[in-house]
């Protein structure tokens, strides 16, 4: 039997960590940084805020799956996110569930009331590891990201619809997959090559039920985004997909501007947001190019309000 978690234990078993805070982030960070974060799940199908595990595991048993193990520990980090600078502000992007984000730091972290169980922590592109060809690629992104988003994957994968659809949709509504293809031929080059592969490094790893499309990670030319979406949403909830995605788009910058080594997507591992965490698992270890690319996390402190 394993010891329940608890935040006490938690914090007691936890090394030190250095710490940042807000002010320091917005005047240091540059392109290419990581935000980790942990934040709770408040789901408004349930109406009530609760702890990430329980409300996943109430949303699996709400549709028939019930989980064979008891789960006493909450994921190190539920996504992670870029840090990028637009027009000198320093902005977060990241992909989830309901599309592509990108917001100012204050508005993503610093305005947050924190959670109890809440933590976000910083992970800094060493100097040694950045170049002017990655500063120059990492700029261009920031500016086709800040030129399309927000955009959700209603937009993307409807792009004919008139009709407002909940941002799940992708598990109600039908896919045309030619309007999916010219979608992407609309975005910038850029971001179409990074969803490409962040979808394919996404798939990776799934067991789902429902396998009448399966996906092909070699035909880049044909994503099939709809029935990808639409099964893991019903299979594993909005808040796994965001993870996944997550840290699949993170993987993808990185892979695009040469910090990280191609990743075998046929493996059975699906890659999450702890793969970028210091103190990961050795199968869940990324392999940075060079392979102290990333410093360690600071844990970012966030004021508490009055």
């Amino acid at each position: 039997m394993g010891r329940a978690w608890s935040s006490i234990s938690f914090l007691s078993s936890s090394p030190s960590t250095p710490q940042t805070d807000g002010k320091d982030v917005l005047a240091l960070c540059e392109d290419g940084d990581l935000l980790l974060a942990r934040e709770k799940l408040a789901d408004s199908a349930l109406r009530v805020g609760v702890e990430f595990v329980v409300a996943r595991d109430i949303q699996r048993m709400q549709r028939g799956q019930f989980p064979t193990k008891r789960v006493t520990s909450l994921p190190p980090w539920t996504s992670c996110e870029l840090l990028l600078r637009h027009e000198g502000a320093l902005h977060v992007a990241s992909i989830g569930a309901n599309g592509l984000q990108f917001v100012p730091f204050e508005e993503r972290v610093v305005s947050k009331i924190p959670h109890i169980h809440d933590r976000f922590a910083i992970r800094r592109l060493r100097h040694d590891a950045r170049s002017e060809n990655l500063s120059i690629t990492l700029r261009e992104l920031a500016i086709q990201i800040a030129a399309i988003a927000p955009i959700s994957w209603q937009t993307l994968l409807f792009p004919t619809t008139r009709t407002q659809i909940s941002p799940r949709s992708p598990r109600q509504q039908s896919v045309d997959r030619d309007a999916v293809i010219d979608a992407l031929k609309e975005l910038p080059p850029i971001i179409r090559r990074l969803l490409r592969r962040m979808l394919e490094l996404f798939c990776q790893g799934l067991t789902l039920d429902d396998t009448s499309h399966p996906h092909n990670p070699d035909k880049t030319e044909d994503p099939n985004v709809g029935t990808e979406l639409r099964v893991a949403l019903d299979a594993l909830g909005g808040a796994e997909v965001t993870a996944r995605l997550s840290a699949a788009f993170v993987a993808t910058v990185y892979e695009f501007v040469h910090l990280l080594d191609p990743i075998n997507v046929s493996t059975n591992n699906p890659l999450v947001p702890a793969a970028f965490w210091s103190n990961c698992s050795d199968n869940e270890r990324l392999y940075f190019t060079p392979s102290t690319a990333l410093g360690s996390e600071m844990s970012l402190v966030i004021p508490t309000r009055d």
